[in-house]
This record gives structure tokens, C-alpha cells and sequence, in this order.
């Protein structure tokens, strides 16, 4: 046996290019010269075995067409066509749930397995997309600074308490309009999945309320 190759019958030259014999064939004659020796080689092909990409995700979209290839020759791990909405491909596993052998796109690989007929699935590994959530004092003379902050979709993220000061005036929340027709946030409330716009970015306005005194 040769790890990788199944047998593919005798030959009388070691490189296949003399006469060929298949396993197991009645034969008589193999040479007129009395007590030569007639040495019959075994010949060996390479396995043939198929790689198969997994979306891995009910909700994923797209198709990837499987790649037939064989022991000791080199190819490139394939880019992913597939497409989840707020997920990013990050590799292949050869496991769904990643704890398995991890090939990233582009990668040059051979000999995934020694088993002829073999079907290797590589599997598409997800991680959630980001936002970014953008703070706006709305108002002229409002003061403070507030840095942007990222946030992972289908994860909680919580917001930081208000910086924004306002002079003669209440901070009472953020809104996704500056107006306050949007959605509304509470300081500190807790997002998951909010509506951005096409750039995956939430601004999020200060509310003010004007304090009146007695």
C-alpha cells in the first residue's frame, strides 16, 4: 500500500510505459529467454477525493460549487460566496462549530485526506457584524465631547451615560431623529440590533428640556 494512491495494476517498467498487466491476470510467456527473471512493477494513482463549502447557516444565501482533486495536488482554499445579513466571514472549519481544522481563503493545501472517494466539508464560520453609534449634542450651545462606540449585532450593547451639557437645559434621552420623532434610548439603555443606516453607523441625538424656575 502508499498512503494517498490505490493500485492500479503491473507493468514491466517501473514508469508505466512498458507492458501492462491488471491484478490478478492469467498469464504464460512473459519471456523466451530460459531462467531471466521478469520483474512486474506496481503502478499507483492518486486518490480522488472532493472538497464541499457549507454555508452553515439556515439564513445564509449563495452557492459554492464543489472542487474535485486528488492526493498530492496543490490547490487554493476557495474565497466565500456565500452571504449572511450582519454576519462576517472569518474562515472554513472542518467542523461547524469551529473546533476543528481552521483554513482561511487563499490558503494552498493538499492531501486533505487519504481515503479514496472522500468528501471533505468545509464549513463556513460566522461572527457578527458591527455598528457604530455616533453621539450628537444637538444643540448649538451644548458642550462635552462623546467618542463614537461599536457594537456587535444580535449582542446587548449598553450605552455610556451622557457627557453633553447644556446650560439651562435637562438631558432626558437620545433619539434617532434630532426632533425626537425617532426611536427613543434611555442614558444607559441596553441596544440589540438597532436600525442604521446603509453604513452599519446609529447617531443617536441629545434630547434636551428646557429647566424652568419658580
Amino acid at each position: 500500500k502508499q498512503p494517498g494512491y490505490v493500485f492500479a495494476g503491473w507493468n514491466t517498467m517501473a514508469d508505466g510505459s512498458g507492458t501492462a498487466y491488471a491484478d490478478r491476470t492469467s498469464v504464460r510467456n512473459l519471456t523466451s529467454v530460459n531462467g531471466e527473471t521478469v520483474i512486474l512493477y506496481a503502478q499507483w494513482k492518486p486518490i480522488q477525493y472532493q472538497i464541499v463549502y457549507d454555508k452553515n447557516h439556515p439564513d445564509a444565501t449563495g452557492a459554492m460549487t464543489p472542487v474535485n482533486t486528488s492526493y498530492d495536488r496543490t490547490i487554493w482554499i476557495e474565497d466565500c460566496r456565500f452571504l449572511l445579513d450582519r454576519q462576517a466571514f472569518i474562515s472554513w472549519n472542518t467542523k461547524p462549530d469551529g473546533s476543528g481544522t481552521e483554513y482561511q481563503s487563499g490558503t494552498r493545501v493538499k492531501n486533505l485526506t487519504e481515503k479514496h472517494g472522500d468528501v471533505i466539508t468545509l464549513y463556513a464560520q460566522w461572527k457578527n457584524n458591527v455598528y457604530t453609534v455616533a453621539f450628537d449634542r444637538n444643540a448649538k450651545n451644548a458642550t462635552g465631547t462623546m467618542a463614537a462606540m461599536e457594537g456587535e449585532y444580535d449582542q446587548k450593547t449598553a450605552l455610556p451615560k451622557n457627557q453633553y451639557r447644556y446650560e439651562g437645559h435637562q438631558f432626558i434621552g437620545w433619539n434617532t431623529e434630532a426632533d425626537g420623532s425617532g426611536t427613543s434610548y434611555r442614558n444607559g439603555e441596553q441596544l440589540l440590533q438597532p436600525v442604521t443606516d446603509k453604513n452599519d453607523t446609529l447617531t443617536l441625538y441629545a434630547q434636551w428640556e428646557t429647566i424652568e424656575y419658580q
